[in-house]
């Protein structure tokens, strides 16, 4: 463990263990990171004097550490040891997504890569959203690929293709050849957009449901929707006929108008129907502009013939917004 990196759960960044603390049974008590803890362990006894009995002061506890990578096998025997599979998701996958995400960017690219890979499907992906894309390709090049495409495919559909869309074409295909025939669609459709439009701005994670649905059955299917795909939807979209495979955008109702309205009501009855939509090939800022415009969570992208291709929410907006070195890129620290 001497030298070795950990993460302080509690504080959010790795740490170089300097020294450790043992209980009298000589259980690990915690971890000393500090320059008093290196001194004491490399200087002798005798120079230090009462400084080497010293108890570290900010002593990082085991319980809240967590290892970057599993120690290195020391024989041929046990490097033929099948590997342990996501060791890491206990401790981080209580931290949000974006203290993840900075954790990473403070190691080493591959060091960053085996941290992510050990994470549970939905804290991956939840945490790669948050990489930079720089970071966000290699971790993608440098994993094995069945592991790489089940991270892909718990990826928000928008986040997935525009990471995929930075690959080199032939990773890029074999991942979404792993990837189950409904998420590689989802993500191929939205890879045939360009990347500075709304078309490449979109997700298709939103729910749209039949304009004669009650109030209880639109609340029951968005409790469906947000149990199966963790989506977090804002609006639900109001259509002709949710059974086709395309839908004709009639109307939208706010989830908060949907908690207050009687179980009986249909959506028809509640939803507007002067609606706000902008075109595939709308650019960015535009999308931007008019979302700050009618105060927006999200706005639907839909074709000339009205037929709805997806929606683009607010929090893809923000990185249009937001300055170019701001944008999903947390400080480098190796």
């Amino acid at each position: 463990m001497l030298d070795r990196q950990v993460i302080d759960i509690k504080r959010k960044k790795t740490v170089r263990v300097n020294d450790l603390c043992f209980s009298e049974t000589w259980q690990i008590l915690g971890v000393d990171n500090s320059t008093l803890g290196l001194v004491r362990r490399l200087a002798p006894t005798w120079l230090l004097g009462v400084k080497s009995k010293q108890a570290p002061t900010n002593l990082i506890p085991w319980a809240r550490s967590e290892l970057i990578e599993a120690p290195q096998p020391e024989d041929d025997e046990q490097a033929t040891a099948p590997p342990v599979a996501r060791i890491q998701s206990g401790h981080l996958a209580e931290l949000r997504p974006a203290d993840i995400a900075e954790i990473v960017h403070q190691l080493t690219p591959e060091q960053g890569a085996r941290l992510i890979e050990g994470l549970d499907d939905e804290t991956a992906a939840d945490a790669m959203q948050e990489v930079d894309t720089g970071r966000q390709r290699h971790i993608m090049e440098n994993i094995e690929a069945e592991r790489a495409a089940d991270i892909l495919q718990a990826m928000e559909p928008d986040e997935a293709a525009d990471l995929l869309a930075q690959l080199p074409d032939e990773r890029a295909a074999e991942l979404l050849a792993l990837m189950t025939p409904k998420e590689s669609e989802d993500v191929q459709e939205l890879l045939g957009y360009e990347e500075d439009t709304a078309g490449g701005l979109m997700t298709t994670e939103y729910l749209a449901l039949n304009q004669d649905s009650s109030a209880a059955q639109a609340l029951d299917a968005l409790r469906a929707k947000i149990q199966a795909d963790e989506m977090r939807a804002a609006y639900i979209y109001c259509v002709e006929d949710e059974t086709q495979e395309e839908y004709r955008l009639l109307g939208v109702v706010s989830v908060w108008r949907l908690l207050i309205t009687p179980p009986a009501q249909a959506l028809r009855e509640i939803m507007l129907t002067d609606l706000i939509t902008v075109r595939p090939d709308t650019d960015p800022p535009s999308v931007a502009q008019i979302m700050a415009k009618y105060n927006l969570l999200a706005v639907p992208v839909v074709s000339e013939d009205g037929l709805i291709e997806g929606i683009v929410t607010v929090d893809d907006v923000l990185d249009v917004l937001l300055p170019p070195d701001k944008r999903r890129k947390p400080t480098r620290m190796y």
